[in-house]
Order: structure tokens, then C-alpha cells, then sequence
């Protein structure tokens, strides 16, 4: 399948596009506004970007541009686990970015009614963050270069059910050690060595995203995952105990 990069390309699409419903809440100001739309036969899903950052028109244009780096690392380590299509258009009239990418019709991965296969597709994810945290070339000292955001709504079911991890605000990546941050308006307060840690510490970022399982699973599906999970992989045995404390309190 053909990636598309190119103004004509997006332009084509917005041209033509016919909107089909809402994917999420319109109107909430810290989180993008994301709809469905058909263009020459296809579905798509289109983004608004940006208004959750307070940006001026140069603030905006570097993080387009940084969204585009974003995209084009996690491409080179994960390759088969981010969308195919990604377009994005600066909106001057609505101070925005339009990113465009495929529609994933399967939904979120922590949306799965069953309880068994929604596990099964948790340790996928497990799996998708070591190897980004593994991947050549990827960690500089003890920090990564490029991470993600674990949130469990943030992967979704491909094509044979593939995981594909779909969330590119903020950018999350270093350049000369250095992380440049976007941060949204709820976010005012938050320590930014306390985020750099919890983003680009390797263990850290996978207890993130165990812990924030429990949101999707029982108390006893949750232990049952997490406990199967640290007994077979010796990368966190380290951090077994945090995780005992927690089960005997």
C-alpha cells in the first residue's frame, strides 16, 4: 500500500472529503478533534491539531514539522505498528494542523468486549514497547531518542489485527539530548524532567503502560495479567516488588 506525502495528496483528499460522524467528543479543547470522513471511495480520519497548545503561527509550523520527524522515526522502529497514510495541512483559518491517516474500523484495542483476547492484545503492546525501547540506535545513556505515549487509547487493531499505535501529539522524541515539549493547557504545572522521565526512561514507560491497564480490566484480570507478565520476562523482575506491595494492600 502507496504512502502518501504530498501537499496534491492531501489536498485531494480535503477537496473531496465528506464527513460521516464524530470519533470523538467535539468541543474539548485538551485533546484533538477527530472525525470520519469518505474521499474517492475511502474512508479517513481526520485530525485538528494544535488547539489544546495555545501556538502562534511559527509555534504551529514547528510542530507540524515536529509531527513529521515523529512520524518518520517511529516509522524506522516501528514500521508495521503506525498508520500507512499520514498527511498533514497547516488550517491558517482555524489555527490548526490536519492530519489525515487511514481508518482503523476494528477501534481501540482496550475496547475489545472479550476479556481474554483484550489481554492477549495488552502483551502485544508490552512486546511494542520493549522493542522500541531495544531497537539499535534508539537509546542514548539511559534515555530513549523517540517514545510514545503508553495510554492504552492510543493502540488500535490493524489488518489482522495488528496493534498499530495512533497518537502523534505531543511529538515525542529527543534531538541533541534535548526534548522539545508541547504541552497542553492542562499541563501548565507538570514538572517537565518528571515527563521526560516517565516518556524516555525505558522500565518506566513500560510500568505506565501496565499500570494503566487496570483502567480496562478487573482487579483480578489485571493481577492475572500483570503477574503472568513480570513471572515471564526478566527485563522487569527488578520491579516485581513494586507490584507485589501493591497486590498485598
Amino acid at each position: 500500500q502507496l504512502v502518501m506525502t504530498t501537499n496534491n495528496n492531501i489536498d485531494r483528499v480535503l477537496k473531496t472529503a465528506k464527513f460521516i460522524k464524530n470519533l470523538n467528543t467535539p468541543g474539548d479543547k485538551l485533546h484533538s478533534e477527530a472525525g470520519l470522513y469518505i474521499s474517492l471511495g475511502r474512508k479517513y480520519v481526520i485530525k485538528k491539531i494544535g488547539r489544546q497548545y495555545k501556538l502562534n503561527s511559527k509555534e504551529l509550523l514547528d510542530l507540524e514539522k515536529s509531527i513529521s520527524i515523529y512520524y518518520k522515526y517511529l516509522k524506522k522502529i516501528i514500521p508495521n505498528n503506525v498508520p500507512k497514510i499520514f498527511l498533514t495541512k497547516i488550517d491558517n483559518e482555524e489555527n490548526c494542523i490536519l492530519l489525515v491517516t487511514e481508518y482503523f474500523p476494528k477501534g481501540k484495542a482496550s475496547e475489545t468486549k472479550n476479556v481474554t483476547t483484550r489481554i492477549k492484545y495488552f502483551c502485544e503492546i508490552t512486546k511494542l514497547i520493549i522493542k522500541i525501547s531495544n531497537t539499535k540506535g534508539n537509546i542514548s545513556g539511559n534515555k530513549l531518542k523517540c517514545s510514545i505515549d503508553p495510554n492504552p487509547d492510543n493502540f488500535f487493531l490493524g489488518s489482522e489485527n495488528k496493534i498499530i499505535y495512533n497518537d502523534f501529539t505531543p511529538p515525542l522524541y529527543r534531538e541533541n539530548g534535548k526534548w522539545v515539549e508541547f504541552r497542553r493547557r492542562d499541563e501548565a504545572y507538570a514538572k517537565k524532567s518528571e515527563k521526560e522521565t516517565r516518556y524516555f526512561t525505558e522500565i518506566n514507560l513500560l510500568l505506565a503502560f501496565i499500570n494503566k491497564t487496570r483502567l480496562y480490566l478487573t482487579l483480578d484480570e489485571y493481577l492475572k495479567f500483570s503477574k503472568s507478565y513480570f513471572s515471564t520476562n526478566n527485563k522487569v523482575e527488578k520491579k516485581k516488588k513494586i507490584f507485589d506491595e501493591v497486590r498485598s494492600e
